[in-house]
């Protein structure tokens, strides 16, 4: 060190945490999957063997449940909503036009698939 450098006296907290909060989207398994035995009443990860509380998986099961029927209404209302548009501004004219649905043959027609 130089000569003109002074150093302070200053100290550096305690790198030890007090409390250390797990994270649930850690890497690892997610105990997705199980395996009932009835004639215990255990339940067991199918993944990684891990023994598991039923309670907490029937929350997981109710809330991706819920979201599963959430996005599906979602879906729903989008393709209402689509279906219910009969015309949209052409981006080149500025005109109304009114959308034509076409099937699976017109679009093989109006985009061919890349030969491979």
């Amino acid at each position: 060190m130089s000569d003109k450098v002074t150093r302070l006296p200053v100290r550096l907290k305690d790198t030890e945490r007090v409390i250390t909060i797990v994270d649930p989207y850690m890497p690892g398994c997610r105990h997705d999957r199980a395996i009932v035995d009835p004639k215990v009443l255990d339940l067991t990860c199918a993944d990684c063997g891990a023994k598991l509380n039923p309670i907490e998986f029937l929350v997981t099961l109710a809330r991706q449940e819920r979201l599963f029927k959430h996005q599906e209404e979602s879906i729903v209302a989008a393709r209402a909503a689509l279906e219910e548009r009969k015309r949209c501004r052409c981006t080149k004219c500025g005109q109304w036009t009114e959308i034509r649905r076409v099937g699976n043959r017109e679009l093989k027609r109006i985009r061919p698939t890349p030969q491979e």
